[in-house]
């Protein structure tokens, strides 16, 4: 059990119970399964734990045969100065040897002849016996974290074993691209069967005309597109980082982030630094590179420096998950909102009378006053609930006789306004092109009763945000 030191995982105890409550009980509840807290970052029972592992395996009985071909389990990859693509693996069974008394290893679709080994103090050895941990050198390919790696006879087999795999991992890839690509032309398919049933009805020179229609418009759009009809945003990033645990998680992380505005996709990602191939490759795809825990090369810095690239590089996952999430936000297009006017509250006017006078039988006297949100609903419970007009226009203000921009509080003012030809629904319409307060013809809103209350409010622009909880990822599942 991992001290945790964020707010948002929970603590020892609170792990105990919830795993208690999937049926999993620590020795300290009465259960049979056993439970150290350690501090990694402290060196806490750090021993305790180790005691724990071995009195674990005693009972039960863990064991390994040193014989016959190496099989080990691949942790960990990563790209190595001066030894080039090491995989970390555990033993599991047979002695791993270096090359020539062992055969070449196979992990994935990986090949490798083990020329350096080194064990878990970081020194050359010979061989790893079961039940330790391996760094293996001489890779073509890096492997991927969770592979098994066998040790073969020969070369051939290896290869033969390697192109199997790459059969069936492109045959599962064909199948699903079919999938894919007959529900994109499902729709496609059934226009055209449609057209074919009403040529068939048609006279010839109809059926010509008809035919040369529907060529001109067969190209339709929605085919066309990448699938991602949901989402507005999409933005390609390039990912390199220095093991491949590290590009695994944030993977995982990227997975979260809710896909109803955006889209994240990762073109290109790999272990080790960055190369110009990969940097000529973001250009031309205008992907983000980000940077985990790795260098770039100067060829490659200065290929992205040319095209004006920003590397984004990053040695915390959370950072780099924050940093993808501000870029999607400045790529979301903007939100509009009514903002009510007033500094520390809402601005509301009263209506004290309506104006008796023919001449000006447009105006309204209303009283100009603030309030905070509790004493409006307090004014709004004794008015009037009913809307009586909406995005209304100030036509006209006036302080007595005079025409004013604007009014003091605590002042009486008079004021016309009028409505607006049509409610628009949409407030980036009302925001690109408001109503005009100099408009003749426009109709005068003059049904005013003493006690209405008048609010001004104006359309302002907001930068939108997407709703994806980092540091809880389950809570941006739950709302997406």
């Amino acid at each position: 059990l991992p001290k945790s030191l964020s707010p948002h995982f929970p603590s020892q105890g609170r792990t105990i119970d919830g795993l208690a409550a999937h049926g999993v009980v620590v020795e300290r509840l009465g259960g049979d399964v056993q439970a150290v807290e350690i501090s990694a970052l402290k060196r806490t029972n750090l021993v305790a734990l180790l005691e724990a592992i071995v009195a674990q395996s005693e009972i039960m009985q863990v064991c390994a045969d040193p014989s016959g071909p190496a099989e080990a389990l691949v942790l960990e990859c990563h790209t190595e100065h001066g030894l080039g693509k090491v995989a970390t693996c555990l033993v599991s069974r047979g002695k791993l040897r270096r090359t020539p008394e062992s055969g070449p290893l196979v992990a994935g679709e990986s090949i490798a002849r083990p020329r350096v080994i080194r064990n878990d103090r970081g020194t050359q050895v010979e061989s790893v016996s079961p039940g330790y941990v391996a760094t293996v050198a001489g890779w073509k390919t890096l492997p991927h974290v969770g592979d098994i790696l066998l040790e073969l006879r020969s070369e051939a087999e290896a290869c033969a074993v390697v192109r199997s795999r790459c059969q069936q991992r492109l045959q599962k890839k064909s199948e699903i691209d079919k999938k894919a690509y007959d529900q994109k032309m499902a729709s496609y398919r059934l226009n055209y069967d449609t057209y074919l049933k009403k040529r068939l009805t048609m006279d010839p020179s109809s059926a010509r005309k008809f035919a040369l229609q529907f060529r001109k418009a067969k190209t339709d759009p929605s085919l066309l597109s990448d699938g991602s009809g949901d989402a507005t945003v999409c933005l390609p990033l390039l990912i390199k980082t220095d093991v491949e645990g590290s590009l695994e998680a944030i993977t995982d992380m990227l997975d979260t982030c809710p896909t109803d505005l955006c889209r994240l996709q990762v073109a290109v990602s790999g272990v080790g630094p960055l190369t110009p191939a990969e940097a000529e490759l973001a250009v031309a795809l205008k992907a983000t590179v980000f940077t985990f825990n790795v260098e770039v090369l100067p060829e490659a810095a200065k290929i992205l420096d040319e095209n004006s690239v920003a590397i984004h590089n990053h040695n915390i996952i959370y950072r780099l998950a924050e940093d993808v999430r501000s870029l999607v936000c400045e790529k979301l297009p903007p939100v509009y909102a009514e903002e009510v006017i007033g500094a520390s509250g809402p601005v509301l006017f009263r209506v004290l009378r309506p104006s008796e006078d023919n001449s000006s039988s447009k105006d309204s006297e209303k009283r100009k006053r603030r309030e905070v949100i509790v004493e409006k609903e307090e004014v709004d419970a004794h008015a009037n609930s009913k809307v009586l007009v909406d995005q209304a226009t100030c036509f006209s203000l006036r302080h007595g006789r005079n025409d004013v921009e604007s009014v003091r509080r605590d002042v009486e003012l008079g004021i016309i306004l009028t409505k607006a030809a049509r409610l628009r629904d949409d407030l980036s319409d009302l925001y690109v092109s408001p109503p005009s307060s100099t408009d003749q013809d426009a109709p005068v809103f003059d049904n005013w009763r003493p006690g209405d209350i008048l609010q001004c409010y104006q359309i302002v622009e907001k930068a939108r945000t997407i709703d994806w909880q980092i540091e809880d990822p389950h809570k941006s599942d739950s709302k997406s």
